[in-house]
């Protein structure tokens, strides 16, 4: 033969399977419609949720302000109360 005695060959074995990766797993972009339909409906629950957070904050927030007034309020009267009875 025409080879050299330090030749080495290099084996490499492919295995084309749909849908299963090596830990038996599905293979990336091959999940299908229901599956990413699932994860888009999660994802447009999750918005949705984070949406009414943020409003459920805002509403506290007002109310917080609110109660802060009423006391400032209350305080006023308390002080002019205790002028009137002196």
């Amino acid at each position: 033969p025409n080879y050299p005695a330090w030749r080495m060959t290099l084996g490499m074995g492919i295995v084309l399977s749909r849908g299963r990766g090596p830990g038996g797993g599905p293979v990336a972009g091959t999940e299908g419609a229901p599956a990413i339909r699932k994860k888009v409906s999660f994802i447009e629950k999750m918005m949705k949720e984070r949406e009414k957070t943020r409003s459920i904050e805002q509403e506290l927030k007002r109310l917080r302000r609110e109660r802060e007034q009423a006391e400032k309020e209350l305080e006023e009267l308390r002080q002019l109360l205790e002028e009137q009875k002196k």
